[in-house]
């Protein structure tokens, strides 16, 4: 019995040492590109429309640049293309936590029955993005956007789940009229 307990101690402790990686401290990345799903239900719209994205970020210690694609539809015979590139900072928080702040330029054609439709504007984001282990990351944002003559203010959580280089995520952004939810896989550069 005593051999057994002992082994069983030590089996334990192996296994701590091994899975400490995953806990270790690590900050925020900023050198990544994902793609995935995208769903919007806008309200006034009888159904919800399918889109694909891709986003990107380049980044340094303080700064950032990105980049995001949507394609699709936002409801029966709506199709969208919106396009948002920006520049942004993040720090302040120590090293597990950022906070965030950007203005993205933003370019949105819609299609309808009858109407198409291209304007231009621009998104501010302020928020946090946190991670509390290395394997695991806590984002929430509060988005002002301002796009041809509509303008509203946003909020989105978002969560990934990082293992070794690759991300697995979902979003979740409500905006005054409608709200949106994906799914992606992000490709961290920077990750160790």
């Amino acid at each position: 019995m005593r051999l057994a307990s002992k082994a069983f101690v030590l089996g334990c402790g192996v296994a701590a040492l091994l899975a400490a990686p995953a806990f270790a401290d690590e900050p925020p990345n900023y050198e990544y590109l994902e793609g995935g799903y995208l769903n919007v239900d806008v309200d006034d719209l009888d159904g919800s429309g399918d889109n694909y994205f891709v986003d990107g970020s380049f980044g340094g210690k303080f700064w950032h640049l990105n980049a995001y694609y949507a394609n699709g539809n936002l409801g029966p015979d709506y199709d969208q293309n919106l396009w948002r590139v920006g520049l942004g900072w993040h720090g302040a928080l120590g090293y597990e936590a950022d906070f965030i702040g950007e203005l993205d330029w933003v370019k949105q054609s819609i299609d309808g029955p009858g109407s198409s439709d291209s304007e231009t504007g621009y998104r501010l984001v302020g928020g946090v993005r946190w991670t509390p282990i290395k394997l695991f990351e806590l984002d929430g944002f509060a988005n002002y956007n301002d796009v041809g003559d509509e303008s509203d203010l946003s909020y989105e959580g978002r969560a990934i789940l990082n293992i070794w280089k690759l991300g697995f995520g979902a979003a979740y952004e409500k905006f005054n009229d409608s709200d949106q939810w994906n799914g992606f896989v992000r490709f961290n550069f920077a990750r160790r």
